[in-house]
C-alpha cells in the first residue's frame, strides 16, 4: 500500500500510549515491581516512533515532504538543546557551580565523539537530554533514506536490517566479553542505541508495514494476544541476558522487533470500519498534536519534580506521584506549545488577509 495514507486515528492513540510508556521508563516506576524488574515492558515505545515514521515514509515522499520532514527534525533539535543549555546554565548559577566546568564537560574529545557518530546525547549535567538521541537518530535516518531513495537503493536498508538489529543485541548482551567493559554500566548505551542499530531497523520495519499492510490479516484479539506473550517473553529475556552481560540495564530484545511490530498493527487497525468515541478523541490528539513536546520536555519536568517533592513532606522514592506529576506537567508543557503555535499562525494568516 504505496498510496497516500489518510490519517489514522489509531496509530495517534498509540503514540500517546508509547509516551506513557517512555516517561514510565524513566520515573523507574516498574523497576523493581514485587522484587522484579519490569522495565523491559517499555522498550518497545521509542522504537514504535521509528516504525510510525517509516509507516507514512513514502507517503512523505509521495507529498514531496522529505525534505521539509527532515527540516523539522532539525529545527526540533536546535530547539530543544537551546532549551536544555539554558536551564542548565541557570541551574549552575543558582547553585553555584561553575559554568565554565559545565560547558566544558560537553566538549571533550569522547562526548563529541559520541554525538556525532553514536547519536549520544549531548548536553550533561542535572538536566541532562540523554533521551534526544531519538532526534539525532531519527534525522540521520531520514538523511540516509532520502539520499539512498534519491539512488534508487532504498531496498539496501531492507536487507541490512536483520544483521543491524542482531549486530545492536550482540554489541548490547555481550560487551564485556568482545570489548572488556559493560557498556550499559558505563554510559556507554549510544553504542547499541543509535541510527544503525535501532533508528534504521525500525523505521524499515514501518516501512515494510506499510508496502505490505493490505496482505496482512490478522484479528486484533490475536495482535492483542500475540503483544502480552512478546511482553513476557521480554521480560524473560531480560532475566537471561543480565546473567550473561551482567549489565546494569538492557534496552532491547529479541522479541522488540516483534512487540513493535504485533503493538503497531494492532493500533492502525484498532479505529477501522467504527467511530472514535470522545476520550480515545482526545488520545489521538495529544498523539496527533503534543507527543514530540512531551518526549523533549518530560525529562527535565521529572528531574524538577524529584527536585520539589521532597520539600513538600512528598517521599523522594514515590515513583508513582513522580510518574502522574511529570505526565501532567509535560502535558500541560506541549498544550501550552501547541496553543502558541496556532496563535502565532493565526496572526500570520491575518496579516496576509
Amino acid at each position: 500500500m504505496e498510496n497516500t495514507l489518510r490519517r489514522n486515528s489509531g496509530i495517534d492513540v498509540l503514540k500517546t500510549f508509547c509516551i506513557l510508556f517512555v516517561v514510565i521508563l524513566h520515573t523507574e516506576l516498574l523497576a523493581p515491581v514485587f522484587g522484579v524488574n519490569l522495565e523491559s515492558l517499555c522498550r518497545f515505545a521509542t522504537p514504535v516512533f521509528f516504525a510510525i515514521t517509516g509507516y507514512f515514509y513514502s507517503s512523505t515522499v509521495k507529498r514531496g515532504k522529505a525534505v521539509s520532514q527532515i527540516k523539522r527534525v532539525i529545527f526540533l533539535i536546535l530547539v530543544a538543546n537551546a532549551v536544555f543549555i539554558a536551564i542548565n546554565a541557570v541551574y549552575c548559577i543558582c547553585a553555584n557551580e561553575s559554568l565554565a566546568e559545565w560547558f566544558a564537560s560537553m566538549i571533550t574529545k569522547k562526548k563529541l565523539f559520541d554525538f556525532v557518530f553514536f547519536n549520544s546525547g549531548f548536553v550533561t549535567g542535572h538536566f541532562a537530554s540523554f533521551h534526544l538521541w531519538y532526534l539525532y537518530a531519527l534525522l540521520y535516518v531520514l538523511i540516509i533514506a532520502n539520499v539512498l531513495r534519491k539512488f534508487g537503493l532504498f531496498k539496501v536498508l531492507y536487507f541490512l536490517t536483520p544483521f543491524l538489529l542482531i549486530g545492536g543485541l550482540v554489541v548490547e548482551c555481550f560487551s564485556k566479553q568482545i570489548f572488556g567493559v559493560n557498556f550499559s554500566n558505563s554510559q556507554g548505551y549510544c553504542y547499541y542505541r543509535n541510527f544503525l542499530t535501532i533508528g534504521i531497523p525500525y523505521f524499515c520495519i514501518g516501512s515494510i508495514l506499510n508496502r505490505y499492510a493490505a496482505r496482512i490479516r490478522i484479528k486484533s484479539i490475536v495482535l492483542l494476544l500475540a503483544f502480552v506473550f512478546l511482553q513476557a517473553l521480554s521480560v524473560f529475556e531480560m532475566i537471561i541476558a543480565k546473567r550473561i552481560s551482567h549489565s546494569s540495564s538492557i534496552d532491547f530484545f529479541i522479541s522488540t522487533p516483534l512487540c513493535a511490530a504485533c503493538v503497531f498493527l494492532l493500533f492502525s487497525n484498532l479505529f477501522k470500519n467504527r467511530g472514535v468515541n470522545k476520550f480515545c478523541a482526545a488520545l489521538s490528539d495529544v498523539g496527533r498534536n503534543d507527543v514530540v513536546w512531551i518526549y523533549i520536555y518530560h525529562l527535565p519536568i521529572m528531574v524538577l519534580v524529584r527536585d520539589c517533592l521532597p520539600q513538600t513532606g512528598s517521599s523522594f522514592a514515590d515513583k508513582g506521584l513522580v510518574t502522574i506529576l511529570t505526565l501532567a506537567l509535560s502535558l500541560a508543557v506541549a498544550v501550552a506549545i501547541d496553543k502558541t503555535k496556532s496563535l502565532i499562525k493565526s496572526k500570520r494568516l491575518k496579516k496576509q488577509m
